[in-house]
């Protein structure tokens, strides 16, 4: 196109004229390429921005289900008035430890009874080891307890986040 304009025998004017007219058909092109790319940039914002609210709310909902059970876990579901709940194994464990003491007892009486007091001094050193490694057992639980609450509470969290983490790259691939 512009090789066909020649300045010879033409006013500046046409030739302007001549040039604005053919450039007419590619800057529309050119305006419709600008509009569609500026449409594509806003809605990219705006799914952004839902893509971000999303998320967010996705880690509150998590994070609020995580303080939820561990509550739950800590507490072992309904607590009456400041006590504190154990659970139901390690209830069942003291329960069977008791018995077992109770059992240990019966039984060095019956030994006392049938020694008639003439038991020797290592039976009864090992008896006493016996108590003494029991009731550090009992002392030890609420520690062992609390850890085990610390480390699941801790793999929940991972969970939470793994599964988090997954939804997220997921929706994005999509």
């Amino acid at each position: 196109m512009l090789a066909g304009l020649s300045p010879e025998g033409q006013e500046a004017t046409a030739l302007f004229a001549a040039l604005r007219d053919g450039l007419q058909e590619p800057l529309a092109g050119m305006g419709t390429a600008f509009s569609s790319s500026l449409f594509g940039l806003g809605g990219a914002l705006v799914l952004g921005f839902i893509d971000l609210q999303t998320g967010h709310a996705q880690n509150r909902f998590y994070n609020e289900l995580e303080e939820w059970l561990s509550g739950y876990v800590s507490t072992g579901g309904a607590v009456a008035d400041g006590e504190q709940a154990v659970p139901a194994y390690i209830e069942a464990l003291l329960e069977q430890t008791a018995d077992s003491l109770d059992k240990l007892q019966r039984t060095m009486q019956r030994a006392e009874g049938q020694h008639h007091g003439h038991a020797d001094e290592a039976t009864l050193q090992h008896l006493r080891n016996m108590d003494a490694c029991l009731m550090r057992l009992l002392e030890d639980m609420p520690t062992h307890r609390a850890q085990l609450t610390d480390e699941l509470r801790s793999e929940i969290r991972l969970l939470a986040r793994t599964l988090a983490g997954g939804r997220g790259s997921g929706g994005r691939d999509a």
